[in-house]
C-alpha cells in the first residue's frame, strides 16, 4: 500500500443538475479495493470500472481492480465525461459510516451527497434546473450562452456598394 494513493474515490452523477453520489471505492486494509453502489439505477459506469478495470488516457490498457492502488489512481484521471465524475474521499469529514443495510440503500436525497465543490461555501456551486427542460441544438445552446436568442438568425442583406469615385 502507498500511502499517497488515495483509500477513498466517490463516484457522482451531475445527470440532475444537483451532484449525487451513486457509488464508491474503497481501499481495505489489506490493498484490495471494494466497491459499494449506491444508486442502482446511475452506478453502471462505475460497475463496469471494477468489473473491466480503468482505461488509461496516457499509454491505453486497463488498470484491474485487483491492482489496488494502482486501479483507484487511475479513477482519479481527468476523464471527458459531462455528466459523471471520480472525487477523492480520502480526508473528507463526515463520511457516512459502511456496513449493514447502508451498504444496499440508494441515497438519492441525503444532503451528504453533494458533491463538495472545491470551494469554501459547499452551496456556491449547484446547478439546479429552473423549469423544464427543453432540448437546444449545438448551435442555439451557442446563441444562448452568447446572449442571442435561439432560432434561425436573419442576415440582412449587404448594402449596395456605394459608387465608386475616382480619386484625382
Amino acid at each position: 500500500m502507498s500511502d499517497d494513493a488515495p483509500t477513498k474515490v466517490g463516484f457522482w452523477s451531475y445527470a440532475t443538475g444537483v451532484g449525487r453520489k451513486v457509488a464508491e471505492f474503497t481501499r481495505q486494509p489489506d490493498g484490495s479495493v471494494r466497491f459499494r453502489e449506491l444508486d442502482r439505477d446511475w452506478a453502471a459506469p462505475a460497475r463496469d470500472y471494477f468489473d473491466n478495470g480503468v482505461p488509461l488516457l496516457a499509454g491505453g490498457g486497463r488498470v484491474p481492480a485487483s491492482a489496488g492502488d494502482e486501479f483507484l489512481r487511475a479513477l482519479l484521471q481527468p476523464f471527458r465525461t459531462t455528466y459523471y465524475g471520480f472525487l477523492d474521499e480520502s480526508g473528507l469529514a463526515g463520511a457516512a459510516p459502511s456496513g449493514g443495510e447502508a451498504e444496499h440503500r440508494a441515497t438519492r436525497d441525503q444532503a451528504a451527497d453533494r458533491a463538495p465543490t472545491g470551494v469554501s461555501d459547499p452551496d456556491a456551486i449547484q446547478l439546479r434546473p429552473i423549469g423544464p427542460a427543453r432540448g437546444l441544438s449545438v448551435e442555439d445552446a451557442y446563441r444562448v450562452l452568447s446572449g442571442l436568442p435561439p432560432g434561425p438568425v436573419e442576415v440582412p442583406p449587404l448594402p449596395d456598394e456605394p459608387e465608386r469615385r475616382d480619386r484625382p
